[in-house]
């Protein structure tokens, strides 16, 4: 067996939840890494528990349904770019507070995202228009 490779099979019932919320929980977790660069070495398990498997689940469903509500159906790589935009967009809106940023201050702040987003895009939200702000309308209309 090569080095590094673990010597147990991971069984189906130990990894919870449909892949829908497993996919939304990866990508909140790498849209937060991009955002945070003290964050970057920290694995996927390492960040689960720092946060919390629960309150993980709870902010991404959270996070991604606010996503699909503003911009309908995305692909994996158009909602890590939205969210990463959205991110930043809650970033800005927390600096603006006073608020230092770090990892317990965007989770504690991800209620705000509505008003942080209609701060930088106003109506595109309500509209279902966020798509917009990462893909050219081109592609859009295509």
């Amino acid at each position: 067996m090569p080095r590094g490779t673990p010597n147990r099979k991971i069984e189906a019932s130990t990894v919870e939840g449909t892949p829908e919320k497993i996919e939304y929980r990866t990508l909140f977790l790498q849209a937060i890494r991009e955002l945070l660069p003290s964050l970057r070495m920290h694995s996927d398990e390492m960040l689960t528990k720092r946060i919390g498997k629960n309150r993980l689940e709870d902010l991404s469903l959270e996070f991604f349904c606010y996503i699909e509500v503003g911009a309908g159906k995305l692909n994996k790589n158009q909602n890590l770019a939205l969210a990463n935009k959205l991110l930043n967009c809650l970033v800005k809106y927390i600096q603006r507070v006073g608020t230092p940023v770090t990892l317990n201050s965007i989770l504690n702040s991800i209620q705000l995202l509505g008003a942080a987003v209609d701060e930088s895009f106003p109506g595109y939200a309500q509209s279902g228009l966020l798509k917009y702000t990462i893909l050219p309308l081109q592609q859009v209309v295509a």
